[in-house]
């Protein structure tokens, strides 16, 4: 998995490649963390991410929780159809803000 941090508009986005498993689930959490200190929004962009596992699910669910604490956000885009699949399939598509692409985002699609 890599992890590339950058800004948007002021918002940080943070990039995400590769599979995210129980081996590298504890990397995301660390940076995220790391970007939870000082901000209460953050965007993750799931655009090359090819595998999403349960500790990855862990690790979303418990940055929502530490942004909803904050009165922040949490938005998940560019998720591809088989990341967004377990998505759905788990239920937290009803929870999460998670689009497949910018058209989604702004309500086009």
């Amino acid at each position: 998995m890599e992890l590339k941090k950058l800004q948007e508009n002021g918002i940080t986005v943070l990039k995400v490649a590769g599979q995210l498993t129980s081996s590298t689930s504890p990397a995301l959490e660390k940076a995220i963390n790391e970007i939870l200190e000082t901000e209460k929004n953050l965007i993750l962009d799931f655009a090359e991410l090819e595998f999403l596992a349960s500790s990855g699910i862990r690790v979303i669910l418990s940055t929502q929780k530490k942004i909803n604490s904050k009165n922040g956000a949490l938005v998940i885009r560019n998720v591809k159809k088989v990341v967004m699949d377990v998505f759905e399939m788990t239920g937290l598509r009803e929870f999460l803000n998670v689009f497949s692409g910018n058209r989604q985002i702004l309500g086009l699609e």
